[in-house]
């Protein structure tokens, strides 16, 4: 048989999707508190080496977090991006 792709967007053959297609339009409130607590539970293990004093193990564990942070800040400039205009 032949495949045919379904048209996503209204987008035929080679033609490009409009940039609308790729903004983040979903509602960020919901996913900054889930982002939030998901930062607060990934730093159990960070206080678990901390008190079992497993020092080299702390810097690993910190991507973590930092990458919770970096999504929640991300997610802070799109609202406030929205909000401007």
């Amino acid at each position: 048989g032949h495949f045919e792709r379904t048209p996503k967007f209204g987008v035929q053959g080679n033609q490009s999707p409009p940039m609308t297609a790729f903004l983040y339009r979903q509602k960020a409130v919901p996913y900054l508190v889930m982002n939030t607590l998901f930062l607060c539970y990934s730093f159990l293990p960070v206080i678990f080496s901390w008190q079992r004093e497993t020092w080299l193990a702390i810097p690993f564990l910190m991507l973590f977090p930092a990458g919770f942070m970096l999504v929640i800040l991300k997610d802070l400039a799109d609202m406030v991006r929205m909000q401007r205009g």
